[in-house]
């Protein structure tokens, strides 16, 4: 069996009650080390091994391992599972040159027996992002537990899908708590926590490279915004991390009560916006908590194209407008303009349907070339819509 991950619409964002409860109910799932007893005899050799490509980068390379301790740490593999990671950026197929982004292969149908495997591709680049590795690192997982329950045989390659996107998410954003959780974090420097924020919580490959040169010029209470729009299971571990390394007594208060508050509700609310109001000894600050302005670049100017990640999706977009610096007040001002390539627009009344505004930090780069058929066919009416109508 050879499965490959051919798309990369991970769902990073959303729904993780929701996909806890799913996991648990309507499906077998992944056999953790508590519930090992009625699987130890399943083969002689077990666990998981990782093999490395020698030229893979030493940052990479490390975020992975960390990854695959925990999963060693938490799950059970009854045969034993080899990942490897290579070099690339992505797997082109030697047939219609599809890219896929992890191949599984199942050890049916050889004569002599290979255990089941996982290829990686683990180059970090605009198109293959770590956040998105580890991703398919954990969906790599999940095809093996389908495969261990030979559960290819009662369900539908989509429903397959669907169930191990739902259970990668869901363990990634487990693992981020992992990492940035109380006993992990006391060995972080204060500059290892910013550079797991810039990883984790900005996609803009800009927007990393500006704010790892500028770390030093970037407060706290700014690092807590960029933290604070991101996944919201890592966000209160971040929020900890961040209080740990604060320069004052107000931001380790602040930061402490938003991250009880998240752990409480869920969300940022009431008490810690009531505290920030209190006590922040600012003249002049935003009107909310977490909402400090950051000065990120502007790259994309009018009708450039561009990948934007959004909702947990990767979404091929075209640029209206560029943000104003000069309006700007706050980070949630620093947005663009930007038009979906989902469908055709004729006529400017249907510009408002396809319209959004992504943050400077959700895109990056594409050309024409990276767009499909339909996308192209969207993206060359919205060029004669905006062109014939220039103030739209």
């Amino acid at each position: 069996m050879v499965k490959q991950r051919k798309n990369k619409k991970t769902t990073l964002n959303g729904g993780i009650h929701a996909v806890q409860k799913k996991t648990e109910q309507n499906r077998i799932g992944w056999i953790t080390t508590e519930e090992k007893e009625p699987y130890i005899d399943s083969c002689k050799y077990t666990g998981i091994r990782s093999h490395f490509g020698a030229s893979v980068d030493d940052k990479v390379r490390a975020e992975i391992t960390l990854l695959l301790r925990y999963l060693a740490k938490r799950f059970y593999f009854p045969i034993r599972f080899n990942l490897y990671f290579c070099d690339k950026e992505y797997f082109a197929h030697p047939q219609d040159g599809h890219r896929a982004y992890s191949v599984f292969y199942g050890n049916e149908g050889t004569k002599r027996k290979i255990y089941p495997q996982l290829y990686v591709p683990a180059k970090e680049s605009e198109g293959n992002l770590l956040l998105e590795i580890l991703f398919y690192v954990c969906y790599g997982v999940a095809q093996y537990y389908q495969w261990f329950f030979k559960e290819e045989d009662i369900k539908t390659e989509r429903k397959l899908d669907k169930e191990a996107s739902d259970e990668a998410n869901y363990y990634v954003k487990e693992f981020f708590e992992y990492e940035f959780g109380e006993s992990f974090n006391e060995t972080l420097s204060a500059n290892q926590i910013k550079e797991r924020i810039i990883q984790y919580c900005i996609y803009s490959v800009e927007a990393k490279r500006y704010l790892l040169a500028h770390m030093d010029d970037i407060g706290i209470l700014q690092w807590a915004t960029i933290a604070s729009g991101s996944h919201e299971k890592v966000v209160a571990p971040i929020l900890k991390a961040l209080r740990r390394v604060a320069t004052n007594e107000y931001e380790r208060k602040l930061l402490s009560t938003a991250a009880n508050e998240i752990r409480s509700i869920g969300y940022i609310d009431k008490a810690t916006q009531r505290f920030y109001e209190e006590n922040d000894p600012r003249e002049s600050k935003p009107a909310f908590v977490f909402c400090e302005p950051i000065d990120l670049p502007i790259v994309f100017q009018r009708l450039d194209l561009a990948c934007c990640y959004v909702d947990g999706e990767f979404l091929n977009v075209l640029i209206g407008e560029p943000p104003d610096k000069e309006g700007v007040k706050e980070y949630g001002d620093l947005c663009y303009l930007a038009y979906s390539l989902k469908k055709e627009v004729k006529e400017p009344e249907g510009l408002s349907k396809v319209h959004f505004h992504p943050h400077v930090v959700s895109l990056n780069k594409i050309g024409v070339e990276d767009l499909t058929p339909r996308e192209r066919r969207a993206y060359e009416s919205l060029l004669r819509t905006l062109r014939s109508n220039p103030l739209k």
